[in-house]
């Protein structure tokens, strides 16, 4: 019986050795997440080694003759993102992301793929790695169906004099609201970088350099926001806020 060969594109997000020589691979592609099997992936000079770095792009020839049991039949690199490697910041970036994206979404979850893409693309320019570490979190806070409200007050719908935004309370509170809560008055600046990252669009990410430490405070609630939410601790994040301190 011929083999049934499909073609599919996507990012690299997880491998992990299988074995003595093969590795399974999470892939990221714009419509899910695939589990394939490499096999011989493990070892650096097997043909298909490729197809086990994390972070690259690459176009994989998957075997679903057996759709309980996929496996590559071959590879091509799209986009290498190996040199990001090399630069601690940027490496734990894409740790984190991909933490995220492994945990909590589900295979057929609409994804970030978009803002995974780009987020690349910007750390390979040099682009501020807090800043795209935050717009990720929020779009996937988005996707995920838990983002608050940046519009209007989420007590009574006011656009204006919102003067406090507060995740638990699910986002901005204006003044007249403000008493019946259990919220402070925020700082403009705070409110202004939780506005901006949960409105920013993928193709905007290199659009504007956010304040860095207002952005690590807000980064570091969105994490904890997103584990006490989902119930997963998310471990690149620690290491990540130490190595752009």
């Amino acid at each position: 019986m011929p083999k049934k060969i499909a073609t599919v594109d996507g990012y690299i997000i997880q491998a992990n050795k299988y074995k003595e020589r093969d590795t399974i691979i999470t892939l990221l592609t714009p419509s899910d997440k695939k589990t394939v099997l490499v096999r011989g992936g493990y070892k650096p000079e097997a043909k298909n080694h490729g197809a086990t770095l994390l972070f690259n792009k690459v176009r994989l020839d998957i075997n679903i003759a057996n759709p309980h049991f996929l496996y590559v039949d071959g590879h091509q690199t799209l986009i290498n993102n190996t040199s990001l490697y090399e630069n601690l910041t940027y490496s734990l970036l894409g740790q984190y992301a991909n933490e995220i994206l492994i945990k909590f979404f589900q295979d057929d979850d609409i994804l970030p793929y978009d803002y995974y893409e780009k987020m690349f693309m910007a750390a390979k320019n040099g682009f501020d790695a807090v800043t795209l570490a935050f717009i990720f979190t929020c779009a996937s806070i988005n996707l995920l169906g838990l983002s608050p409200s940046v519009d209007e007050c989420v007590m009574c719908g006011a656009k204006k004099n919102l003067v406090a935004f507060d995740l638990t309370e699910g986002g901005f509170i204006c003044n007249k609201c403000l008493p019946e809560s259990n919220v402070s008055p925020s700082n403009i600046e705070y409110m202004k970088v939780f506005r901006y990252g949960f409105k920013v669009k993928a193709s905007q990410m290199e659009h504007a350099t956010l304040p860095r430490m207002t952005t690590l405070n807000c980064l570091n609630e969105l994490s904890m926001y997103l584990e006490e939410q989902l119930g997963y601790k998310i471990n690149a994040i620690k290491l990540f806020l130490e190595s752009v301190k």
